[in-house]
């Protein structure tokens, strides 16, 4: 069983809000903010 923070089931819950697509601006954005924090280290 893994351990993680969504109720059963929910991880591949498509209608589930955590399981949207990003529009494209969004998704760029959160890209580039983990590539410049793994960059960092």
């Amino acid at each position: 069983m893994s351990m993680d923070n969504y109720p059963p089931g929910a991880a591949h819950d498509p209608d589930a809000p955590y399981n949207q697509a990003l529009d494209e601006d969004d998704e760029i954005a959160l890209l580039q903010a983990i590539y410049v924090k793994l960059k960092q280290k």
